[in-house]
């Protein structure tokens, strides 16, 4: 993908994908231009759930329903734009997971007490789910980038259109304790492009920079400028796209992770 200051050849959409948020919702609800390439879900395992339970029930599982319909329609324009299979940014990240995290926890970390707290809170609970998040947490560190432009966290009282003001792309995470430096449970997971809430109820983490990055590519969005190396990492290591004209300092940590 084509961002700010680099030229990534060969990775960007054509133009005329470039949809604007303005055609978000029509790009999730529908349009006649798209049926032959998004997966029709109506008869979805969690579809065919909801038809068997009770109303109350039912609008409960009727948000996981929508996520479904919409990372299915998100994952289907990415792989149709870019050949590559979105989901794929799981086996990218867990094929990393231990290599990253053993240089998180090197020398040239020492004295950074974020990177310290994250690993810290990890080996208290090291389940893989949470080896993830710490791994997406840590990056923009370990890339000498600052994660918090891209990740705002609230607690359920606080007012979230304060917090989202003059957010180009993002992740809003809602939870009961924001001094938690590596969050366990969220109360909610959400994307917010330009200042607005998106998608809402993803179920965590990594689910929610998945969604993003296939977002990006659809609505052909610029990286956010102050964490281009971060987002090189997932599309060049992750997602395997265009790995082979990494910047100096994206091919520097795969010479470090590989080496």
């Amino acid at each position: 993908m084509v961002h700010s200051s680099e030229n990534f050849q060969n990775d960007s959409p054509p133009s005329s994908f470039s949809l604007g948020l303005s055609s978000f919702q029509t790009l999730l609800h529908g349009n006649p231009s798209y049926p032959a390439r998004f997966l029709s879900v109506s008869r979805s395992p969690l579809a065919l759930l909801s038809a068997s339970l009770p109303s109350t029930d039912r609008k409960k599982l009727g948000h996981k329903r929508d996520i479904e319909i919409q990372t299915v329609k998100i994952v289907k324009e990415f792989t149709h734009l870019m050949s590559v299979d979105l989901y794929s940014f799981y086996e990218g990240l867990d094929g990393n997971l231990q290599k990253l995290l053993l240089l998180y926890r090197s020398r040239r970390f020492d004295g950074n007490k974020e990177m310290m707290a994250l690993l810290d809170s990890l080996d208290r609970d090291p389940s893989n789910q949470r080896k993830r998040t710490a791994v997406l947490l840590g990056l923009p560190c370990c890339m000498k980038e600052k994660l918090f432009p891209l990740l705002k966290m609230c607690e359920p009282t606080d007012c979230e259109d304060d917090l989202i003001k003059g957010m180009l792309a993002g992740i809003l995470l809602v939870l009961e304790d924001v001094s938690e430096p590596l969050p366990s449970s969220y109360q909610d997971v959400a994307i917010v492009l330009e200042a607005n809430i998106v998608i809402r109820h993803l179920c965590d983490l990594p689910s929610a920079f998945m969604t993003l990055m296939g977002l990006m590519y659809v609505l052909n969005l610029n990286y956010p400028k102050d964490l281009k190396y971060t987002f090189e990492v997932i599309q060049r290591l992750f997602l395997g796209i265009g790995s082979d004209s990494c910047s100096a300092r994206v091919h520097s940590l795969k010479n470090t992770l590989f080496k």
